[in-house]
């Protein structure tokens, strides 16, 4: 059975998911068709949109109660709603801890700005603080100037810019 925890909001617009899964891609193996692969990043298996596998899944063999084996397309889209929700989880104590606020009391699209960030890098208001702060603000000047991602290329040991992500989040976001 699925570990399910309460979100703040569990209710997370048509737009934005559909935003995250052409952000993180549905990959599958082209010869057998899992749904589990290598990213460009290395390291654990990744599964669906994006989900690292830890040690203890690896172990397990399975993720919230899925079994990685046999995962097909509807449970990897639970996935993805339940790192959603875990994301969102984190970012609503985070945001109090650091500025007294909740994530419920940002505006709409700010959420879904912090929540990508949460949950494509981690912690957001640490990895970017500076960009964090200015989308709580509504500084779209500064949130421009430091929106842009990067990853360290596993092969080449190189950073290198989201460029697809980046492109498509100033558009929906910042333009």
């Amino acid at each position: 059975m699925a570990q399910i925890i309460d979100p703040p909001n569990p209710n997370f617009s048509t737009s934005f998911l559909s935003f995250i899964k052409d952000q993180e891609g549905l990959i599958k193996d082209p010869k057998t068709g899992s749904l589990v692969y290598q990213s460009l990043e290395g390291g654990t298996p990744t599964v669906g949109y994006g989900h690292k596998l830890t040690p203890d899944e690896i172990k397990a063999g399975s993720v919230y109660g899925n079994k990685v084996s046999t995962l097909t397309e509807k449970d990897v889209e639970s996935i993805l709603l339940e790192d959603l929700r875990r994301k969102q989880k984190t970012l609503d104590r985070s945001l109090n801890n650091k500025y007294g606020i909740g994530l419920s009391e940002l505006p709409e699209e700010t959420q879904e700005m912090l929540l990508d960030y949460e949950f494509n890098l981690g912690s957001a208001l640490s990895v970017f603080p500076t960009f964090s702060e200015a989308v709580i603000a509504g500084d779209v000047e500064t949130a421009r100037k430091e929106y842009e991602r990067t990853y360290l290329d596993a092969k080449s040991k190189t950073r290198k810019p989201l460029e697809k992500r980046n492109k498509d989040f100033y558009e929906r976001y910042l333009k």
